[in-house]
C-alpha cells in the first residue's frame, strides 16, 4: 500500500511538470508562430521594395539609352540619369542585403516552430503514458484491496 502511494505521487508530480512545460511551450509556440507570421509579411514587404526598384531601374535605363542617343543629349540631364541609376544600384544592394537577413530570420522562426512542434508532440506522448501509467496504478490498488469498493444497500 505505501509503495503504491509512492508512485502515485510521482506519477502526480512528473504529471503537473508535463503539464507546466506543456503549457510553456504552448506559449511560446504561440509566440513564435506571430513571430513567423510578422517576418513572412516582412519579406513579402521587402520583395515588393526590390520589385518597384527593379521597375524605377529599368525605366532609368530606359530613359538612359535614349539620352545617350539623342544628339541634343544635354550633359548635366545625361549625368543626372546616371547618378539616379547609381543611387537605385546602391539601394536595390541594400534591400537586397535586407531581403537576406530577413530570410534568415523567417528561417530561424520557422526552424524554432518546427523543433516546438516536436516538443509539444512528445510531451503530449509522455502525458499519455503517465495517464495510462496512472490507470494501471489504480487498477493495481483495486486489486490489491488497499480501495474498497462498497456496495449500494439496497432498502
Amino acid at each position: 500500500a505505501q509503495e503504491l502511494e509512492s508512485i502515485a505521487t510521482a506519477i502526480t508530480r512528473q504529471q503537473l511538470s508535463l503539464h507546466k512545460q506543456l503549457t510553456t511551450v504552448k506559449n511560446e509556440l504561440r509566440s513564435v508562430l506571430h513571430d513567423l507570421a510578422a517576418s513572412k509579411e516582412e519579406l513579402r514587404e521587402a520583395q515588393s521594395r526590390l520589385n518597384e526598384i527593379d521597375a524605377f531601374l529599368d525605366d532609368v535605363a530606359v530613359e538612359l539609352e535614349e539620352l545617350q542617343q539623342s544628339e541634343d543629349a544635354n550633359e548635366q540631364h545625361l549625368a543626372a540619369k546616371e547618378n539616379e541609376q547609381e543611387q537605385l544600384m546602391m539601394e536595390r544592394e541594400d534591400e537586397v542585403a535586407l531581403l537576406v537577413q530577413l530570410q534568415n530570420v523567417h528561417d530561424l522562426h520557422l526552424s524554432v516552430a518546427t523543433h516546438l512542434r516536436q516538443m509539444l508532440v512528445h510531451l503530449m506522448r509522455e502525458l499519455t503514458k503517465m495517464r495510462n501509467q496512472e490507470q494501471l496504478l489504480a487498477m493495481l490498488a483495486l486489486r490489491s484491496g488497499v480501495f474498497k469498493l462498497m456496495r449500494r444497500k439496497l432498502l
